[in-house]
């Protein structure tokens, strides 16, 4: 073991101390999230593709650095807001909804729901069965609007104690889960955690035991992903069979997601890769629904960062990009840095949502708890295509909402029909 990894084991267990000593929200999430996708620093390897880097001390550098702002972002929120987050857990948190929103998201879910099942029936259970890669071949948009938008239904009905709301939505993820993508029904995992870790008044043992319960369900999903094509064909005994095998536990538990991630932003920052300005004007404009469109740029690498990846060490695309690799493409050292401190700047304003004390606290929690925990492994492009699928999903929920006779503060402009 290296110095450079005796160094990062002591960042991380600080991290990790100060992050279980608080409640469950989305600067925990990213926290840990931080933690497991890097973990491979601890062994110093990685692997994606053909490229097989004992990893670079830049890249160590970098990982400090971004433990570093992590720790001290969250210990700066946590002192600023500590008396005022108790006061508004204990006297809004049981604040009922109205009436009006409660309609508003019976119809949306209705709506996300009737999204999904229009694809489920063109799929077909043979066509779940064969896959994630098959399914995604096979549906529309429709489907994908589903997904993210089962979220806010989910966690509306989750906070409010709807189960008429919030099983749907759960049913929605669980198709995609059933063909062998496990990140909706993580998301949906996280905002159940948040939800009772913000219920909790103490941070004691009951917080200890959702942690707990949040590890479980990662090893869950670990050995899931060694069984999903078992359980698709039916063959129980086979899944039984994989199970009863040490190895396939060992095999499980290698987690070879963050192996492959670290590596992809090893190789960006070992190889010192940059993209073109035409490249990094275009990732920025494109979180503005339509803007690429009206400003047409002739990129020189692919829009997908992961895509380069693949072309360059043949990495495998179900795994995704590197934001932070691509962070380092885009403006070197500085963008890493600019960029984690922006993703805790977009959590930190989130997380103030966590109460629900809004109507949109729905959408703007799920977009939150999305980032806080995917961000690691996603593109710049699959970032801004998040959050302009939840930007359409809160426009179908607004205007029923609207029609209903309710009201919607967008930042100072308060919206009612």
């Amino acid at each position: 073991m290296s110095i450079y990894s005796v160094i990062y084991i002591i960042l991380i267990v600080i991290l990790a101390a100060y992050t279980i000593c608080h409640k469950i929200d989305l600067l925990s999430v990213a926290a840990v999230c931080f933690i497991v996708y890097s973990i491979y620093c601890i062994p110093g390897i990685g692997i994606s593709g053909t490229y097989k880097p004992h990893l670079s001390p830049n890249l160590y550098y970098l990982i400090y650095s971004q433990c570093i702002l992590i720790l001290l972002f969250s210990f700066f929120v946590r002192q600023k807001e500590k008396t005022a987050l108790d006061e508004r857990y204990n006297s809004e948190y049981t604040k009922k909804a109205s009436p009006v929103l409660i309609r508003s998201f019976y119809i949306y879910t209705f709506i996300i729901v009737v999204f999904a099942a229009l694809n489920i029936v063109r799929i077909g259970f043979s066509g779940f069965a064969a896959g994630k890669a098959n399914v995604w071949a096979e549906s529309n948009i429709l489907f994908i609007i589903s997904l993210y938008g089962a979220y806010p239904s989910f966690a509306f009905g989750l906070h409010n104690r709807i189960k008429a709301i919030w099983i749907p939505s759960l049913l929605v993820e669980l198709t995609i889960f059933f063909a062998g993508s496990r990140a909706f029904a993580t998301t949906m995992a996280v905002i159940f955690l948040c939800e009772r870790g913000s219920r909790l008044l103490s941070r004691n043992k009951k917080n200890i035991r959702l942690y707990i319960i949040g590890a479980v369900a990662v090893v869950f999903l670990l050995m899931y992903r060694l069984v999903d094509e078992q359980i698709m064909a039916g063959d129980f005994s086979g899944v039984l069979s994989v199970l009863s095998q040490p190895e396939s536990w060992f095999k499980a538990l290698e987690f070879n997601e963050p192996r492959v991630i670290i590596a992809n932003y090893d190789l960006v920052v070992a190889s010192n890769f940059r993209l073109p300005i035409g490249d990094t004007i275009y990732r920025l404009l494109d979180f503005i629904p339509g803007l690429t469109a009206l400003i047409p740029i002739q990129l020189v690498y692919p829009d997908y960062f992961s895509n380069w990846l693949q072309e360059a060490v043949h990495a495998v695309r179900g795994v995704g990009g590197t934001i932070w690799g691509e962070s380092y493409a885009m403006f070197g050292g500085f963008g890493v840095l600019f960029f984690t401190l922006l993703w805790l700047f977009v959590l930190y304003k989130c997380n103030k949502h966590l109460d629900y004390h809004s109507p949109v606290s729905y959408f703007v929690m799920s977009l939150g708890v999305y980032y806080a925990w995917y961000i690691n492994r996603l593109d710049f492009n699959l970032v801004g295509q998040a959050f302009k699928v939840f930007l359409l999903c809160f426009v179908i929920w607004a205007v029923p909402y609207l029609a209903l006779g309710g009201a919607v503060n967008v930042f100072k402009l308060r919206v009612r029909l």
